[in-house]
């Protein structure tokens, strides 16, 4: 598995920082969560199941997935992130985010390895 994209860092720090939302944001809705398929090719929309398709289940599950040699810090489903220990999710706050600060350009490569 290969690093993250400076696009999909950008994604998952967007995404922490508006709280590790579930549903839309960004949407075209007055709300901003339009729930539309076309909100699902808007790569300006994020959720969790964004950010799982495109990023965790691309990247991550191989690894972070239970049997798996990283299984005990799962990244399976959104309560995962945000309710771990390891705070991997601290919504509204990238930088105080294991996931942020492991995946960042400069983190010396440590995620994904």
């Amino acid at each position: 598995v290969s690093g993250l994209t400076d696009r999909q860092f950008e994604l998952i720090t967007a995404w922490v920082d508006a709280g590790g939302p579930d549903k839309p944001i960004g949407g075209h809705g007055p709300s901003g969560e339009s729930g539309t398929n076309e909100d699902s090719n808007d790569p300006n929309v994020l959720n969790f199941q964004k950010i799982k398709k495109n990023i965790i289940d691309k990247k991550c599950l191989s690894c972070h997935m239970a049997g798996e040699q990283a299984g005990n810090v799962p990244f399976e489903t959104r309560e995962q992130l945000i309710s771990s220990p390891l705070r991997l999710v601290v919504p509204g706050k990238p930088e105080e985010s294991a996931l942020y600060t492991i995946t960042a350009p400069g983190a010396m490569n440590m995620m994904p390895p």
